[in-house]
């Protein structure tokens, strides 16, 4: 799998547990303002 993303142009990196713990947060920070904006009610 990493050969065929690397031949696609991917490039791929090691964050670790305690970094990819922080991008989720801050990508559950970002989706809850746009759906708040849009007026999309949490489930």
């Amino acid at each position: 799998m990493k050969k065929l993303m690397t031949k696609q142009g991917v490039e791929h990196y090691s964050m670790g547990s305690a970094g990819l713990a922080k991008l989720l947060k801050a990508d559950i920070q970002n989706y809850q303002s746009v759906f708040k904006t849009a007026g999309i009610p949490a489930q």
